[in-house]
């Protein structure tokens, strides 16, 4: 599913459409047509009005599509996903979280609009539409791994190398799940497992990542956030997609016989705050030391006066100090 209402298709085309010729297309009077566009810019659609001349999408919207998506990767595992591209989706985990799904096989669900999104800790995830990247990833294992719980480190790496591999490169992995890029948040995720011990796993990963946030959305985002825009990057959100289903799919199958440590290096190589001075907290316990990266095990080090301590848990919140 990709825009079922054909009106943003037709806006997405180049130049200035006019009411009247937008309704001779979809057979609906012009006022019809001006309705359906105030109620898409009250959902947050980035529809311009030109004055005595008609409607277009805002310069540099580019529409989310499955074929736009199936464009940048290999005909030869397009077989092997379910990808799904939704206008609204209320959230892309708990889409995947609550559909069937063949073990071994990819679903992918992305949305331009997603009003129940939420990031670490059940807080809501702020993005404005058709501008951003918002989806989810899930994995079904027929037997556990080892280390499941090193999965959410190792889908980051799978992040930033997709960032990196499109040209963005001022960008740092925050333990346990942010995109960091000078200092600020350009993304984060958000990766739960359920299943038997005996039985199957279900991985459903979720990443949202900041291309261009308008400035109202931005007020209610409670962190210093900044966006690609601003790093002066510009990237297709679809060949975005498409790079981290490549690098997720890759790393899946490299998971259950090597779990983490392959993917140690990379990660602390691009952590923030290696080698400086932190605080972890989780709201009761805190504690403060040298930041010595992860483990093979995807275990946190910090080095502080009583001595070595590893931390697990993505419950705690990491402060520079």
């Amino acid at each position: 599913m990709s825009n079922p209402d054909p009106l943003i298709d037709l806006l997405a085309k180049p130049g200035i459409h006019s009411g009247t010729a937008l309704g001779e297309k979809l057979g609906i009077s012009r006022v019809a047509i001006k309705k359906r566009i105030d109620r898409m810019v009250a959902d947050g659609v980035p529809v311009e009005s030109v004055a005595s001349k008609g409607y277009r999408l805002s310069e540099g919207v580019e529409l989310l599509g499955v074929e736009r998506i199936l464009d940048h990767i290999d005909p030869s595992v397009h077989s092997t996903m379910d990808l799904d591209v939704f206008a609204t989706l209320d959230s892309t985990n708990a889409h995947l979280a609550s559909k069937p799904q063949v073990p071994g096989r990819l679903g992918v669900a992305a949305a331009e609009t997603q009003p129940l999104g939420q990031g670490r800790r059940g807080r809501q995830w702020i993005s404005s539409p058709y501008r951003n990247l918002m989806m989810s990833l899930s994995h079904i294992y027929e037997a556990w791994p080892q280390n499941p719980s090193g999965l959410s480190l190792a889908f980051s790496v799978s992040v930033h190398s997709a960032l990196i591999s499109l040209g963005v490169h001022e960008v740092g992995l925050k333990w346990p799940n942010d995109i960091i890029a000078k200092g600020n948040k350009l993304g984060g995720l958000l990766v739960s497992a359920s299943g038997e011990a005996d039985g199957e796993l279900k991985v459903v990963m979720g990443v949202g990542l900041n291309l261009e946030l308008d400035e109202d959305d931005r007020q209610h985002i409670d962190q210093p956030a900044i966006d690609l825009k601003e790093l002066g990057c510009q990237v297709s959100r679809n060949q975005l997609i498409a790079e981290i289903i490549i690098n997720v799919q890759e790393m899946l199958k490299i998971y259950p016989q090597a779990g983490f440590a392959p993917f140690a290096d990379y990660w602390n190589q691009n952590a923030c705050f290696i080698n400086e001075q932190v605080r972890l907290f989780d709201g009761t316990d805190e504690y403060m030391g040298e930041l010595l990266g992860v483990d093979k095990d995807g275990q946190l080090q910090l080095n502080t006066a009583k001595g070595m301590l590893k931390f697990n848990t993505s419950e705690l919140s990491l402060r520079k100090l």
